[in-house]
């Protein structure tokens, strides 16, 4: 791999469909490209796929989940990797893979991911569909992997019921890969404090958990996280 693929940001006209603006967003001396796009609080745009990190060749590509932040005008404000799950096959080892296909923007900042993951246990190749929770900051709170035997791949994604209502394929690419895959995911937390500058979690024993966000976190126009504020 070198630089033979780049994330790409494109403006099109909403009545006309005519190109307004192209912006190609790389990773330097990787591979990249975004599958899903949402509008973060405050205007900036959050973009997600999955680049292969410059990692030697390999068959099948050891992609990672990509997330990205830009400014309305395509101006990278920070990135951040999704690692595949683990633990993995051995087959695995040194290669675990992911990609991001799919997302859902929180009001506070936080997003909802969906993907694929090397599957636990499986061939090199296979993989399970997965749910991935992100901090405002684009830091990993939690992951929810779901699959069986064979490549299976979550595509898209939409909160409903109180939960998350997410849609892709068992088997991809194989004879038997002729069904749509509809899942309920897991509840989304109702802990939400609605301060950007904190990470908030469930916890069963000792209920609603916050932790200040990383320093230097944007937090609004001009602002930015300090000790779990915004200033």
């Amino acid at each position: 791999p070198g630089t033979g693929l780049q994330g790409m940001l494109m403006r099109v006209g909403l009545d006309s469909g005519e190109l307004v603006g192209a912006t190609a967003i790389a990773k330097p001396k990787s591979q990249a490209m975004f599958h899903a796009l949402g509008a973060l609080p405050g205007g900036d745009l959050l973009l997600a796929g999955a680049t292969d990190a410059g990692q030697p060749a390999t068959t099948p590509p050891a992609w990672q989940g990509w997330l990205v932040r830009v400014k309305p005008d395509g101006t990278l404000v920070s990135e951040s990797q999704v690692p595949g799950a683990s633990p993995q096959a051995p087959a695995f080892a040194g290669q675990k893979t992911a990609q991001i296909f799919d997302l859902s923007v929180r009001s506070d900042g936080s997003a909802v991911l969906a993907g694929t993951t090397g599957g636990v246990g499986e061939k090199i190749g296979q993989t399970d569909a997965v749910l991935w929770q992100v901090d405002p900051a684009g830091a990993v709170t939690a992951t929810h992997a779901h699959g069986k035997t064979g490549k299976d791949v979550l595509r898209g994604l939409i909160a409903w019921g109180g939960g998350w209502l997410g849609y892709g394929t068992l088997s991809e690419g194989e004879p038997a890969a002729d069904a749509l895959w509809l899942l309920v995911l897991p509840k989304a937390t109702d802990c939400n404090d609605f301060n950007p500058c904190t990470v908030d979690s469930c916890d069963a024993a000792k209920g609603c958990q916050s932790k200040a966000a990383g320093d230097g976190v944007t937090c609004g126009a001009g602002k930015k996280c300090s000790a779990g504020a915004c200033k």
